[in-house]
């Protein structure tokens, strides 16, 4: 009898994880999976991920390198509540994304140059950009090789986790 108890507390001791636990899973599996863990050239992070004090946004921040201009970083906060659905993206290149998709004004964005100047501030990305192009953020980005299915999900389910914490109702593909 009392090996019967243990067998059915086991299982919700082992699998009851949190958002601390999702968070924490793609902050650090991020630098293996990721397609460039590093900006070209540097030992500087392309991707940061994070989440606001309340764990009500989930903060992805990439920097961004280039020759032709300054280099900048671009910050989107993805308000968890307002993700509808999250798709890995296939593709026949090296690297593939992670695409999360939210209701209107689900994400914020803003992109600032390293000195700290606003290059794009949130006004105009909320209303130039993502109405033309459609309210999602693709800053996560996997190898696309064997393991990209398995990597994928697992990423995916972290990130539905949180978004579910939070009051999302997400909604699933058929195509």
């Amino acid at each position: 009898m009392k090996k019967l108890i243990l067998l059915l507390f086991i299982p919700l001791v082992s699998f009851g994880q949190s958002f601390d636990d999702a968070i924490n899973f793609l902050i650090i599996n991020e630098p293996d999976w990721a397609c460039e863990a590093f900006v070209d050239g540097t030992f500087k992070k392309r991707l940061e991920i994070a989440t606001d004090e309340n764990k009500s946004k989930l903060i992805l921040t990439q920097y961004h390198s280039s020759s032709v201009s300054d280099d900048y970083y671009s910050i989107s906060e993805i308000n968890l509540s307002k993700i509808i659905r999250i798709e890995a993206q296939q593709s026949d290149k090296g690297c593939a994304g992670i695409k999360i998709i939210t209701n209107e004004y689900g994400i914020s964005s803003v992109a600032i140059y390293v000195n700290g100047t606003v290059m794009v501030d949130y006004n105009k990305f909320n209303e130039s950009y993502y109405p033309k192009f459609g309210w999602y953020d693709e800053k996560i980005r996997i190898k696309n090789d064997e393991f990209f299915n398995e990597r994928s999900k697992r990423i995916i389910k972290a990130i539905e986790f949180m978004a579910i914490e939070n009051g999302a109702e997400l909604k699933q593909s058929y195509f």
